[in-house]
């Protein structure tokens, strides 16, 4: 019970959202398995009757990021390890950087990752200069990355390898039922008015909720991690048709971290033109735990990074972890998209802080954008009727997080609104210094649906504390910061 991503002949149509669309855990592995070589993109390479296509990547360009291409035959076969530091004279490896929008490869990596009798997955790793011997260490990572991956594909290969994977299956309602009721992972049915039509014992365990106290009920109103999040993702996916891109929800549990993925997707039985919306959560803390371990193994193996003289915009950009997540506090859920990357985290928050001191023209906008693309294709912006940044309540220099909202309300054509007040102190914002701040001010009430947004939400208390000022007045809000608090 999935639905349309795809055009004519069961091509995907291009995506409008940002890299990580798909399965945002395997492009997680592929960009570990970039840095483990320095290359310059991987991508995960899904070959079923005689086409290949890219289901997971990073460092593609967005035409190639979910991109299939007529197989060619090449030098290897479907179970053989490529290891060439310098490919420059392969003629196969060059036709693999082509198909990825490359214009050559230096270094080339093909290494399998599933061979069965009717499908084979590969992970190809290219870098546009030629690269050193590669040495026992990079191997055994590399082994270990694709160990990860594997697993990862076992759990979402029936999805992957379903040729009408993106598309409505022509079900009855009933039949529908019965399978969410079957199903091993959480999930459930809604109807239009987000109220529960169908639920199964792993989704009312991970509620608290017995099953038949769930049915009928409105999912905002349940214990269902994020359920305030998952509503607008819910009804974006029944306005457009389309899937929502896949984001992880962190719920924290006392001393206990969890972490799963949500897809949501819209569906209409074969027996009504209705729609429904498909909500399926998948526990993914020992992956998530896994991937960070090879992250932060990979990590600590490479050159140390020098410290900048003068922290830039693009050091920072380029070094920051792309990580969708959904994260929860108490009765607030935020987005956050980006990860500090744990190595050199002190490095990046100098180079924060150095840039909010004196913010360049195009970094308010390049966030914003990112904030808005991923806003657009997650739930949609266009019933938000203001934008209203959390203030820095620092006196020296300009505050980054109003001139990211002022960006991004011109980039949906909707005001902003400075409802918040922080009492004014001396020095410079610091992730650190979040505990610290004073309380917030409500300055001036926003009586219609709103985007609250920050910069960097390390606890996501002074998100949480703005959403309990403003909630009251504005009824739907949606909390996003660029930074969240974690470090991989």
């Amino acid at each position: 019970m999935t639905s349309g991503k795809k055009g004519p002949a069961g091509r995907r149509a291009a995506p409008d959202r940002l890299e990580g669309r798909g399965e945002q855990s395997l492009d997680a592995l592929c960009a570990t398995a970039a840095r483990l070589f320095a290359a310059d993109a991987a991508a995960l390479t899904l070959n079923q009757a005689g086409v290949s296509q890219v289901v997971a990547s990073c460092g593609l360009a967005a035409p190639f990021r979910r991109y299939p291409w007529s197989f060619e035959s090449a030098n290897y076969g479907p179970d053989d390890l490529v290891l060439a530091p310098d490919a420059s004279a392969r003629a196969d490896a060059q036709r693999s950087a082509h198909a990825l929008g490359l214009m050559s490869c230096g270094l080339f990596v093909r290494a399998p990752v599933v061979v069965a009798a009717d499908h084979s997955l590969a992970l190809l790793i290219l870098a546009k200069a030629p690269g050193a011997p590669f040495r026992t260490r990079q191997k055994r990572l590399l082994n270990e990355i694709i160990a990860v991956m594997r697993e990862e594909f076992v759990a979402i290969a029936p999805m992957l390898l379903d040729p009408d994977n993106d598309v409505t299956v022509a079900v009855p309602l009933a039949e529908a039922l019965a399978r969410i009721g079957r199903a091993e992972f959480p999930e459930c049915l809604l109807d239009a008015q987000m109220t529960i039509i169908a639920v199964n014992g792993a989704f009312a365990a991970l509620s608290a909720t017995p099953e038949a106290r769930l049915t009928g009920q409105a999912l905002a109103s349940t214990n269902a991690p994020a359920a305030d999040a998952i509503v607008p993702l819910a009804r974006q996916a029944l306005a457009r048709r389309l899937s929502p891109p896949d984001i992880e929800i962190v719920r924290e549990e006392g001393q206990r971290r969890r972490v799963f993925q949500l897809t949501v997707s819209p569906f209409s039985p074969k027996d009504t033109t209705d729609y429904f919306a498909h909500v399926r959560l998948r526990e993914v803390t020992t992956l998530d735990a896994l991937a960070r371990r090879l992250a932060i193994s990979v990590d600590r193996g490479a050159a140390a990074p020098a410290a900048p003289s003068e922290p830039t915009l693009a050091f920072l950009h380029e070094t920051l972890v792309r990580k969708r997540s959904i994260r929860t506090r108490h009765e607030l859920s935020y987005i956050t998209l980006r990860a500090w990357r744990r190595p050199i985290r002190e490095y990046q928050i100098k180079g924060l802080r150095a840039l909010k001191a004196d913010i360049p023209d195009e970094m308010p906008r390049l966030i914003a954008a990112e904030l808005e693309e991923e806003a657009r294709s997650l739930i949609g912006v266009a019933a938000f009727r203001a934008v209203v940044p959390v203030p820095c309540g620092h006196s020296a220099g300009p505050c980054l997080s109003v001139e990211i909202a002022r960006a991004l309300a011109a980039a949906i054509g909707a005001p902003v609104v400075q409802a918040l007040i922080a009492p004014r102190r001396s020095g410079v914002s610091h992730p650190k210094d979040n505990a610290r701040r004073p309380p917030l001010t409500l300055s001036r009430p926003v009586s219609e649906p709103l985007i609250l947004v920050d910069d960097v939400a390390t606890s996501g208390s002074h998100l949480e504390e703005a959403a309990q000022l403003l909630r009251p007045h504005c009824g739907a809000l949606l909390a996003i910061a660029w930074i969240g608090g974690d470090s991989i």
